[in-house]
């Protein structure tokens, strides 16, 4: 008996979603995507005051610990993820809104028109925010992406047969794929733990040499349009909703002689100030970078000062003065590298001189062996050509300024200051 076209085409497709889905999932992505944290984080929150919203640029770049601080009577949360395109902010934003938690004052990082991985969007599309599968939402996907993009996206197998070479990366997609392609609740509370604000600080410094280069090779901006839709969509909803709207481009070596014409003329079509903190490439130094393109631990205090300052100026809060000196204290502005006899000493050198700092350094070799500690309120620190011999020195040193609950640490290898 011969089954009708219609029958035959219905097993056909059940047959490809059974056998292809999982073996693209489990080769090319595994869902290995964070967006579920960022859903848990707006379910357990009750409310939210100002809300941040970007990429991995912003949340290595801004600390709501210290913004909180410094704005009076504000509570701001990191929302964001590496590569969280506008696409998903716009759904996020909605469930946020439909559940009567959308922030007064959203921040948005301007990053987020880049092009997002096909991880975020399967996870989107097929098991990632709890109201995906309303139709609405769904019309709003297939209307954000172009149809080439949605053959990408459900078809990558076929793009990226380069990934099966990868066991490290089948080896982790699998582990997602076992788990039904979301962060375990064990999974979420840790990281949850770990970075209650959102914010993910790291004390490592980029090399001279890979600064020079990422400095020496400016990121290419480019406005994918389906995120220029879903951007447009983040505007009604504000609009609608009195979310006051703040974009920033959070700073980066790479940014800093990129081309923004593109973003220029999104703030021209749209009426928008965007700030963006690439503007003056003196403004940040090489030590406050983990990597090309993200701020360190004390990279972070600097931008979230003036983050601070922009939301005070654009919404009328207030700024506790007395904080902020306070962590004006703590931004440092170069660290000195000398030769003296028997040794080098290496001093740290505040942006503004005025209370003493209370440090702490540590020296270990490659092994993790202490070769040399020094605490109290010396910005000053001597290591003797005998302890210089040894390969793989790690210098650590965590500072802090009396009246604040707050430390900045860094994580340097020496032979990257020495060259």
């Amino acid at each position: 008996m011969k089954l009708p076209l219609w029958l035959r085409s219905l097993l056909f497709f059940i047959a490809f979603v059974c056998v292809y889905i999982p073996l693209d999932i489990l080769i090319v992505h595994g869902f290995a995507s964070e967006v579920p944290l960022i859903e848990y984080v707006i379910d357990e929150q009750d409310a939210f005051d100002i809300a941040i919203m970007g990429s991995s640029h912003t949340y290595s770049g801004y600390d709501p610990a210290i913004m909180n601080d410094v704005l009076v009577d504000s509570n701001t949360s990191n929302l964001s993820i590496a590569t969280l395109s506008f696409t998903h902010i716009s759904l996020l934003l909605k469930d946020m809104i439909a559940e009567g938690k959308q922030p007064e004052v959203l921040v948005l990082e301007m990053y987020s028109f880049q092009p997002a991985p096909n991880s975020h969007t399967q996870t989107v599309f097929f098991n990632g925010y709890s109201n995906t599968w309303r139709p609405d939402n769904l019309v709003q996907l297939f209307n954000a992406y172009p149809y080439e993009e949605w053959i990408y996206t459900l078809f990558p197998l076929i793009y990226q047969h380069d990934n099966w070479k990868d066991n490290d990366l089948l080896n982790r997609n699998r582990d997602h794929f076992w788990k039904k392609g979301t962060l375990t609740q064990e999974e979420i509370k840790y990281t949850n733990n770990l970075f209650p604000n959102g914010f993910r600080p790291n004390p490592r410094v980029i090399s001279d040499q890979e600064f020079l280069q990422a400095v020496s090779n400016p990121a290419n901006i480019t406005l994918e349009t389906s995120n220029v839709k879903s951007f447009e969509r983040i505007l009604e909803m504000s609009a609608e909703n009195e979310i006051e709207l703040i974009f920033i481009v959070a700073p980066y070596p790479k940014g800093f002689h990129a081309d923004y014409s593109a973003m220029e003329e999104i703030e021209e079509k749209y009426g928008i100030m965007i700030h963006n903190f690439n503007g003056n490439a003196a403004a940040y130094k090489q030590f406050q970078f983990l990597d090309d393109g993200h701020l360190n631990q004390y990279g972070a205090i600097q931008a979230s000062l003036e983050l601070a300052t922009i939301i005070a100026e654009e919404t009328g809060r207030e700024l506790a003065n007395e904080k902020m000196d306070a962590y004006q204290q703590l931004i440092l502005n170069e660290i000195k590298i000398g030769k003296v006899n028997h040794g080098i000493q290496i001093t740290l050198v505040p942006q503004i001189a005025t209370n003493a700092w209370e440090v702490d350094w540590l020296l270990v070799d490659e092994d993790g062996r202490l070769l040399k500690e020094q605490a109290g309120s010396s910005m000053d620190f001597f290591i003797p050509s005998a302890v210089l011999q040894h390969s793989g020195l790690n210098l650590k040193f965590t500072y802090k300024q009396q009246g604040l609950n707050y430390a900045a640490e860094s994580n340097f290898v020496l032979e990257d200051l020495l060259d």
